[in-house]
């Protein structure tokens, strides 16, 4: 029945798989304003997304802790909703921002979507077809067409749950608030990354203008983090997205013995035995692995 609609879930399929579902982070990619002509151009999106991944310096780092999957959609309509027009497609794309005019997704409908797989993580990057800039949080990373720069900034929110470090204003209402890399005071004794400055990391501090205002927040550095217009993530948010990985993903990918795989095999103290563990590894440093016997 969701197949045959003129708004239609499709199916599904692999990008490419690292490992089991359950130890990996499971990028879910899909596509809003495609129509069944169109699939063979969301395929090409959906693959450079992966691509994003390798050769971004942090996430191509632990690349192999990542599942890559897209969900095929196809949309009644082109474009976005918003500024009086009305379109009826699979994500209900929408125009969120008065200010800058960057695209939305109803979250409710990416996660219905999502909801149609075996297995997912909550996460999922939504290309609209026919918008502009981005939007993400709450798991759901907005990229409106093609804009690498754009989806890691916005992974960045709905994966890491960082805030915008730059002090454009972009329509925000209400008090600043603190999160993992945006302070609401700039005492250095309270920020949220008070462990770099007490470890005096260089470079980190508070700077002055951060979630899209001049006054009243403070960003951990000068102002080259993706999360504002640099090109990679700065220290603190680079912490928030690794701790996040692990957060999803244990790096003791299998061990022999396995009390899991084998519950019924005793170990006797008489006999000899191996203790092996086998290691997921990021792609340019080595883990730290330390065996203790109690």
């Amino acid at each position: 029945a969701l197949r045959t609609q003129p708004t239609a879930y499709l199916g599904w399929g692999d990008l490419l798989k690292h490992g089991e579902p359950t130890n990996r982070v499971d990028v879910v990619v899909m596509g809003d304003g495609y129509d069944l002509d169109d699939q063979n151009e969301f395929e090409d999106v959906a693959r450079s997304v992966v691509d994003v991944f390798r050769k971004h310096k942090l996430l191509g780092e632990y690349y192999t802790y990542h599942n890559f999957v897209r969900i095929n959609l196809t949309s009644k309509d082109q474009g976005v909703t918003g500024f009086g027009r009305k379109k009826d497609t699979a994500l209900g794309g929408y125009i969120a921002g008065q200010v800058q005019g960057q695209v939305g997704v109803n979250s409710g409908k990416a996660r219905k979507m999502l909801n149609q797989l075996d297995h997912h993580d909550g996460y999922a990057i939504a290309i609209v077809k026919a918008g502009s800039s981005g939007t993400g949080g709450g798991g759901i990373a907005t990229v409106g067409g093609r804009a690498d720069d754009t989806l890691v900034h916005e992974w960045g929110h709905a994966f890491g749950g960082l805030s915008d470090e730059y002090s454009t204003f972009t329509g925000h209402r209400g008090s600043p608030r603190s999160t993992v890399n945006v302070s609401a005071t700039e005492d250095l004794k309270r920020v949220p990354w008070r462990h770099f400055i007490a470890a005096k990391y260089p470079g980190v501090g508070a700077y002055r203008g951060a979630d899209g205002r001049i006054k009243g927040a403070w960003k951990p550095t000068s102002g080259n983090c993706r999360m504002a217009a640099g090109g990679k993530f700065c220290p603190v948010c680079r912490e928030a997205m690794v701790l996040q990985i692990y957060r999803r993903v244990d790096p003791i990918e299998d061990q022999t013995p396995n009390p899991i795989r084998d519950p019924n095999k005793a170990l006797r103290g008489r006999e000899g035995f191996t203790f092996t563990v086998t290691t997921l590894e990021p792609n340019t440093h080595k883990l730290d692995v330390r065996w203790h016997v109690l």
